[in-house]
């Protein structure tokens, strides 16, 4: 099991991005949240197994319709134990 920080970065606001990233979770069996920041920027907390991290984090670089993401920062962290993948307000 692996546990990752995500921030995407581009145009990810307003494009239902976060309403994408769920459904790639679903799709990769990924626990986790999604949320917005004021930065303009998705902040993601994925936790899987590590081949279904990467199916993920591959598919969410393609971005939904009408985003753009620009840059995918990643960085290992502590597994928290989600239940499950939640979008946070």
């Amino acid at each position: 099991m692996k546990a990752l920080h995500i921030i995407v970065s581009g145009k990810v606001h307003g494009v239902s991005f976060r309403a994408f990233a769920r459904e790639c979770a679903l799709r990769h069996k990924i626990n986790g949240t999604v949320r917005n920041l004021p930065t303009n920027e998705v902040e993601i907390i994925a936790e899987g197994d590590e081949q279904n991290i990467e199916q993920f984090i591959s598919e969410i670089k393609l971005g939904s319709p009408g985003s753009s993401v620009a840059k995918i920062r990643t960085l290992d962290i502590g597994m928290q134990s989600f239940a499950d993948f939640k979008v946070l307000k």
